[in-house]
């Protein structure tokens, strides 16, 4: 729930004064039915895109004390997804994995968003790799977590990702989107400015009564 966030972006708030240094984005849910949450946002759409919006926009002055970094987990799943300005949402016929990379989508436009108009701080996208996580296991059907256990078997462990955000902690480089400690490759109309404006504004909008 958007409220449990802000309580918790409130006390990160109270409590850095110095600033901070490094705010990682990284939590997402993947769940096989279509929810709408209390707040009223398609799941996968405010756990993995909004809250990372959010949390980007009320830390970013405790992230400039600090000349900080900001980095979010996407994925190269965003080249599988379409920028459907009608469909933001990902509510039209709805499914389980367009919507998940429609999402990890959002996050490479929102970093780029971010690195256009915030240049005194380094934005980066991640993508971690195929990682044995349970993300796909929560809140859905036995078969459908079968599958994912299935598909991530052969996944990383969650550790063995670790290794390019420790590098863009400690050595900064240009801001962009990363894989195996190295810039890679995105979904061309994830570099459209209008697209990434549109989506972001969007968002803000959307989050209005919790900033």
């Amino acid at each position: 729930n958007l409220s449990e966030v802000k309580k918790a972006t409130d006390l990160i708030l109270k409590t850095l004064h110095t600033g901070l240094d490094v705010l990682i984005n990284n939590a997402a849910i993947v769940p096989k039915p279509k929810k709408i949450t209390d707040d009223g946002f398609e799941m996968q759409y405010q756990v993995n895109h909004l809250v990372p919006v959010y949390m980007t926009e009320k830390l970013l002055p405790m992230i400039y004390k600090k000349q900080g970094i900001v980095i979010t987990t996407s994925s190269d799943a965003h080249k599988r997804a379409k920028f459907i300005e009608s469909d933001i949402h990902a509510l039209r016929k709805y499914h389980t994995f367009r919507s998940y990379c429609r999402t990890k989508l959002y996050n490479v436009m929102m970093t780029n968003y971010y690195i256009r108009n915030y240049q005194e701080v380094q934005f980066y996208a991640v993508h971690p790799g195929r990682v044995k996580t349970d993300i796909g296991t929560k809140d859905t059907s036995k078969l459908y977590a079968m599958f994912w256990r299935w598909f991530t078997r052969k996944g990383l462990l969650p550790k063995e990702s670790i290794p390019t955000y420790m590098m863009l902690i400690e050595k900064q480089p240009l801001s962009g989107y990363y894989y195996l400690e190295k810039p890679h490759s995105t979904l061309a109309v994830s570099e459209d400015s209008n697209k990434q404006d549109f989506l972001i504004e969007l968002a803000l909008k959307e989050l209005a009564s919790f900033l």
